[in-house]
């Protein structure tokens, strides 16, 4: 029962809901929107155009959207861009829904979304320490993380279901309805407003950019973890284009690739309810420890390597992705000013989601040039490179828990039974 405390708490808990819900039919689009266009247009590259429209405007509008999650009420910023995305994929569903699916509104409504979701992310951090007191705040985000790999793990899954049965556009609808649902619960939040200290000044968003830019590489801890996390995702990427493509070769079943992935999810599971439970006295040590177990997997795939070795090392790799972000978050929000909160967490998302395509789109290439063995050992490096090294920064080593910076909100214990609720992008 203490691993779920945070939930006594009448906004986390609406927050909680909210996010639950809304990831659930967040992670029925990818597969609905995409098995939708190939059965509409019976093209690949349609498919590529729709989801590079959301991709794009979202690392391109990031830092903005960090300064706005600043200067506003975060959880209205939520609602602002929830709504815009219920609509988005509500039209996108009616498309299918009609027969009437056209590519260039699908790219400006993927275009919408991904400006919305721009303003939304960076809100996500902020918002879980506005609801929550400083020592639940690993708890809190121990339970938003293991929504969220639940979710990723079984949205897929039922969104063939919808595709099967030919209804890719009530998947879509449905995401749209989780949207909306979830503005309705974030506009219930009563979160305490920042003191005036703590929220920039409207007079000059260049210098709000620039004040961000310098709270990130003002702290070694800060700047070099999102190098870390970056590369993480450039490796991760490489690593899911390459993967079947090596394993096929070598003559491997389909069902070795999928084992792999299935064994990351579980991986990512058991990170987030180790997060629940332990609270390391030196996060960034464990986050750049527990990180490094990410790359065994790939070396065993660029290994000649029993099948089963691969499979069984995709579950310390998904426990490298969930177990240091609890760990990562609740360092930014207990050692962060919350006037600086979103504009950090922008830039940490610029650097996850702008290497991940590059990613996509480089793997190939450098395979073509010193192969996918070397593609991947160079992966291998980095990561060790990047984990590793940064552990000379004194304050990545000797960073431990401290008192919350940013003003918490006082528990609320409720005695009715916990609201139905939903939320994120």
């Amino acid at each position: 029962m203490a691993t779920i405390e945070p939930l006594k708490i009448r906004d986390f808990r609406l927050y909680f809901f909210a996010q639950a819900l809304s990831l659930t039919g967040s992670a029925l689009s990818p597969v609905a929107l995409s098995l939708g266009i190939l059965e509409s247009t019976d093209s690949p590259s349609a498919v590529g155009y729709v989801l590079a429209a959301s991709v794009i405007p979202t690392v391109g509008f990031l830092a903005f959207g960090g300064v706005w999650a600043d200067r506003l009420p975060r959880n209205l910023v939520m609602v602002a861009t929830n709504l815009i995305c219920a609509v988005t994929y509500a039209a996108m569903g009616a498309m299918f829904l009609t027969d009437r699916f056209d590519l260039w509104v699908a790219v400006v409504l993927q275009v919408l979304t991904g400006i919305s979701l721009a303003f939304y992310l960076p809100c996500l951090a902020g918002l879980t320490a506005d609801t929550v007191p400083s020592e639940l705040l690993q708890k809190a985000n121990g339970l938003l993380s293991l929504v969220r790999s639940a979710s990723g793990a079984i949205g897929p899954l039922v969104a063939s279901l919808f595709v099967m049965a030919g209804t890719a556009g009530t998947a879509l609808c449905i995401d749209g309805a989780s949207f909306l649902l979830s503005a309705w619960l974030l506009s219930r939040l009563k979160v305490r407003p920042r003191p005036a200290e703590a929220t920039p000044a409207a007079d000059s968003f260049a210098r709000d950019l620039a004040d961000g830019f310098r709270e990130v590489t003002a702290r070694n801890w800060v700047w070099s973890s999102i190098v870390t996390f970056a590369f993480a995702q450039f490796a991760s990427a490489v690593f899911l284009v390459l993967g079947p493509s090596v394993l096929k070769e070598r003559g491997e079943p389909a069902i070795v690739w999928g084992s792999t992935i299935a064994a990351l999810s579980i991986g990512q599971l058991i990170g987030d309810l180790c997060a629940l439970r332990i609270s390391p006295t030196r996060p960034m040590v464990a986050c750049r420890l527990v990180s490094v177990l990410s790359a065994p997997v790939l070396v065993f795939v660029a290994m000649d390597v029993p099948s089963w070795v691969i499979v069984a090392a995709a579950v310390p790799a998904g426990f490298a992705q969930t177990f240091p972000d609890a760990l990562w978050f609740t360092a930014l929000q207990r050692h962060l000013p919350a006037g600086s909160l979103s504009r950090i967490t922008s830039y940490d998302e610029i650097g996850s989601r702008g290497l991940r395509p590059i990613g996509y789109m480089s793997a190939a290439l450098l395979a073509s040039e010193i192969g996918a063995v070397g593609t991947l050992s160079i992966c291998v490096g980095g990561i060790l490179f990047t984990k590793l090294g940064s552990l000379v920064f004194r304050d990545v080593r000797q960073l431990g828990p401290a008192p919350d910076t940013t003003p918490a909100a006082e528990p609320q214990q409720e005695d009715s039974g916990l609201e139905v609720s939903h939320d994120t992008i």
